[in-house]
């Protein structure tokens, strides 16, 4: 996904934890648009790392990326604003949404 995103313009800022990611997103120079979190993480789940946007910008647009079909985990995402996009993840599906993102920030400003 990093060389994806990385081909295609896109910054991309790493976290393997909520730990390691607050202090990826507290040292980042550059405002992040969005995060794109997989469901299952070292610590907890997808949707309570992207509960970090709250810290960082309660704007901020999450992405939940699952193979798990559960619709608890489907209805959790919604309930907290989150898009879910299902494993594997076609490259043609993230491109619009990133394009999408673009227009809603251009839009905003």
């Amino acid at each position: 996904m990093e060389s994806l995103l990385t081909g295609w313009g896109c910054p991309v800022l790493k976290a393997t934890d909520r730990a390691s990611a607050i202090d990826v997103l507290a040292r980042s120079q550059a405002g992040t648009d969005g995060m794109l979190v997989d469901y299952h993480v070292d610590e907890g789940d997808g949707i309570e790392a992207i509960r970090l946007r709250e810290r960082f910008g309660a704007d901020l647009t999450a992405v939940l990326i699952r193979a798990d079909p559960s619709p608890h985990v489907r209805e959790a995402a919604r309930t907290n604003e989150i898009v879910v996009l299902n494993k594997p993840v076609k490259p043609v599906a993230l491109r619009a949404l990133l394009a999408r993102w673009r227009i809603q920030r251009v839009a905003a400003e």
